[in-house]
């Protein structure tokens, strides 16, 4: 199996990360081990376009329209 190989720096890292606990839907069993992996951490770990194109949006966010991207970013 291939993981996915994040490309971005600490803080885009830290941003997606902020992101996906904030939108996930993982369930966890007994002792707290994970049951059912969301959408967002199964690409997280699997799907390196995913990867990819998350780190082109919010390149292409911040430099179209920079005011913008905290807007979102913050959202």
């Amino acid at each position: 199996m291939v993981y996915a190989n994040f490309k971005g720096n600490s803080s885009e890292g830290h941003a997606l990360v902020n992101a996906i606990s904030h939108h996930c839907t993982c369930t966890f069993g007994l002792f707290g081990v994970r049951v059912t992996t969301c959408p967002p951490h199964d690409a997280l770990i699997n799907d390196q376009l995913w990867l990819d194109s998350m780190l082109f949006e919010r390149w292409r966010l911040a430099h179209v329209a920079p005011g913008a991207a905290q807007r979102v970013i913050a959202a």
